[in-house]
């Protein structure tokens, strides 16, 4: 898969291949490292930072028909800003904070998920439950972020009751 490929499939813009890819039984491993571009400060967005070493990440990608998993391996270089003095790891865009998935992934376990039950999705993307249910909740918590009841004042509820009875 040419970077091009990775841009459109995963979702990895600013970020190039380098290195061979590795085949393993039904695994796919692509390394990538971010492009001069991409070095900013997370919080402040200057450019004015000095890189200050890497981190390796992992996250797992789209999984292609042939029932092959896609995992990138990421140089994530870590930068002291000059402007707000902090040091951390450069924003990846393809993926959330803290999470071990791209963007792209989430958004088709979430297609596969509204078709199946989160058991069958997890067994099949090859995550844990747990991990299967957090994507599933951080998509419906986006999808009902928006104010919808703005103009409500009231709402009436049959026999239904949240927390706790005496």
């Amino acid at each position: 898969m040419s970077t091009s490929e990775l841009h459109h499939m995963q979702g990895t813009i600013g970020f190039t291949q380098v290195g061979r890819v590795s085949f393993l039984k039904n695994e796919i491993h692509y390394s990538l490292i971010a492009q001069p571009k991409m070095i900013r400060c997370p919080c402040c967005g200057s450019a004015n930072v000095v890189t200050r070493g890497s981190v390796y990440r992992k996250f797992q990608g789209v999984p292609l028909e042939t029932k092959k998993f896609i995992f990138l391996n990421v140089k994530v270089p870590k930068v002291e800003c000059k402007k707000c003095g902090i040091i951390r790891q450069i924003n990846v865009g393809f993926a959330d904070t803290k999470k071990r998935y791209t963007k792209s992934f989430a958004n088709e376990a979430v297609k596969l998920m509204m078709g199946t039950s989160i058991e069958n999705a997890a067994k099949r993307l090859m995550i844990s439950w747990h991990t299967a249910n957090g994507i599933l909740q951080s998509y419906i918590q986006k999808k009902s972020a928006k104010n919808r009841f703005k103009n409500v004042r009231r709402i009436g509820i049959d026999k239904t009751y949240i927390g706790k009875t005496k």
